[in-house]
Formats: structure tokens, C-alpha cells, sequence
């Protein structure tokens, strides 16, 4: 599908159209996908449904108090651990359709969006993603949230970016280190003041506070990781703001888009630096999964061969689904 639709993006020509059948498309990999769970503790999803299903209370239940009571309530209400992932793969899906609009709306508002729907045919491939509906559910749907707050904020709506963004820290408490990224998409000058300030008290905390940080980070996700490819990461993005400065050396444009990627790659080194191995890993994924629609979006921007433009991107960001990550497929 992705690629038909980099090569014939206009297939269906009405939006609504192609909204249903996309729709239609994820949720069928949903059913699929949820029809293998087992109420065991053999994934992260099923070690959720086995505390959906627990009378106790876990400390930072009360931290991500949205998602655990909601995630409670529908497992009361459908009896089925499978059932309450599927609801929670709509909202999820539908999330994302909106934030990837509000997205090029808020960068590049004259991409048409009939000419990007390959992009969210590729999500389902690209790994932060498939890790997030396999493992990292909440910060899949924490991420999901956040593109919606950056998409509004982008769009002068700070109010409702406000609400999706405070919903989305409740869902997954680390989408908070991002918070200097979505002020600086906003167009109002005092919000970008505040993204120095917010950047001198994150470093000032990872100085003083690195141990407990690191703690919390291992507590809280419960994740280890074998291998310590956070400096890895750092790496490829590095080579990818490199590649896109190179770019926009002469032509001087896309300015919030460049400060908004270089704030992204800015939380990570942090993080890399910081916290542990699995901690990173999961920042990782985060920034790697807000800047994969914006990228795609300046891909279109700036190439005149559209179709091949899209081809190439698409391949690449399925490397690492097919090295580092191939476990999740």
C-alpha cells in the first residue's frame, strides 16, 4: 500500500474515502494482531492486560492515571484484554491520522494531503511504532497525543495543545521531557523565550539529579536492554540534521522545521547522557517517530521528483526494522 500510494497517491480521491479505508486497513491489522494475545506475562501487552485485571495499586498507576483507570474501566466494562486493545487501537489510529494532518499543516502547509498518504501506510513498518503496539503501548499513545499538540500549537491553537498535551503526560510520563519542542513550534515569541529556560533547568536536573532519574527511568518501565545503542541513535541524527542543513544552506527556509528538529535531537543527547540504556532507548523512539511525518513532509517540499523522493524514504526508514529491530516483526 505504501507504495502504490507514493506512486499513485490520488487512487481515492475523496478524503473522508480515504480516511475509511485506511481506517479499515489498520484496525483489520489490529484484529490480527490482538487476536494472538494471551493473559500471560510474556509481552508488556499482556502484563497489562494481568494489571487491568489486578485489584491492586502500583504508585505510578496514580502518575499515568489516565490511561490505567480508562484502560480499567473498559477492561471492567468488555471483560476482555483483547477487546480493550482493539477500542484503544481506534483512538490510537484516529490520533495519528489527526496529528499527522495538524503536522503538515503546521510546517508545511502547502503540501496537499492527498500527495503524503503513502506516510501513513509506512507508519505501520516503522519501528517506533511497531514497537509501541507490540511492547510500549502507552508511549505509542502518549506519542500520538503529543503530534496533536504540536500540530495545534504549530496552528496558533495553544489552548488545545495545552489539553492534548497534559493528557498525553498522563497517559506516559516521559512525553514531558518534549515540552521545549512544542513550545518552539508556537508562533507566539514569549513561548520560545520559555524554551531556553526549559532546556537550562532539564540539563540542571540531569546534573544533579542523574541517579534518580536514571532510578525512576528503570522502575517506572520496567525495561533492560542488552545492548547500548543510544549513542547510535545520536549518530543517525546527526547525519540527518546534518543532510538537511546541506540542504537549506543557500535557500535559508523551513526555520521553525530545522529548530523544531534540532530541539528533538537536543532532548535525546540528553537522554543518551543521562539516563540508562532502556531509558534512552525509549526517548529514542519518541523522537524518532515525531520527526518520521515531518521529514516526509519536507521530503516533498524540497524534491521535484516526487515519487522517487518517496520510494527512497520509505526504504530507509525501513532499515532499522530490518537490522536492530528485526525481532518485532
Amino acid at each position: 500500500m505504501t507504495l502504490l500510494f507514493s506512486a499513485r497517491p490520488s487512487i481515492i480521491k475523496n478524503e473522508n474515502s480515504f480516511f475509511l479505508f485506511w481506517l479499515f486497513i489498520a484496525m483489520g491489522l489490529s484484529f490480527v494482531l490482538r487476536s494472538t494475545i494471551g493473559e500471560v506475562a510474556q509481552s508488556d501487552i499482556d502484563q497489562y492486560i494481568k494489571l487491568m485485571d489486578s485489584k491492586s495499586e502500583i504508585p505510578y498507576f496514580l502518575r499515568e492515571f489516565i490511561f490505567w483507570f480508562s484502560s480499567r474501566y473498559l477492561y471492567n466494562l468488555l471483560g476482555d484484554g483483547a477487546s480493550v486493545f482493539i477500542v484503544l487501537d481506534f483512538v490510537l489510529f484516529c490520533l495519528l491520522y489527526k496529528g499527522f494532518a495538524l503536522n503538515r499543516v503546521a510546517f508545511f502547509s502547502s503540501i496537499k494531503e492527498v500527495e503524503v498518504r503513502y506516510i501513513l501506510f509506512g507508519l505501520f513498518l516503522f519501528f517506533p511504532y511497531v514497537a509501541g503496539m507490540h511492547n510500549v503501548y502507552r508511549q505509542i499513545l502518549a506519542l500520538s497525543l503529543f503530534l496533536c499538540a504540536i500540530g495545534y500549537f504549530g496552528n496558533d491553537k495553544l489552548y488545545k495543545g495545552f489539553v492534548f498535551f497534559l493528557i498525553a503526560v498522563f497517559v506516559h510520563n516521559a512525553i514531558v521531557l518534549f515540552f521545549p519542542s512544542l513550545l518552539f513550534v508556537s508562533n507566539k515569541i514569549k513561548y520560545k523565550a520559555l524554551v531556553v529556560g526549559t532546556i537550562l533547568v532539564a540539563l540542571a536536573i540531569v546534573f544533579f539529579e542523574q541517579e534518580i532519574i536514571a532510578a525512576y527511568v528503570a522502575k517506572a518501565e520496567g525495561f533492560k536492554s542488552g545492548e547500548n545503542i543510544a549513542f547510535l541513535y545520536l549518530l543517525v541524527l546527526v547525519i540527518i540534521f546534518s543532510a538537511i542543513l546541506m540542504v537549506e544552506f543557500k535557500a535559508r527556509k523551513n526555520s521553525v522545521f530545522i529548530g523544531y528538529i534540532l530541539m528533538l535531537i537536543i532532548t535525546y543527547a540528553i537522554s543518551a547522557f543521562s539516563l540508562t540504556s532502556g531509558g534512552a532507548e525509549r526517548v529514542a523512539y519518541y523522537t524518532f517517530a515525531m520527526m518520521f511525518p515531518v521529514l516526509a513532509y519536507y521530503i516533498e517540499s524540497r524534491f521535484k521528483d516526487k515519487v522517487t523522493m518517496r520510494v527512497v524514504y520509505y526504504h530507509f526508514s525501513l532499515v532499522p526494522i530490518l537490522t536492530i529491530h528485526s525481532a518485532l516483526i
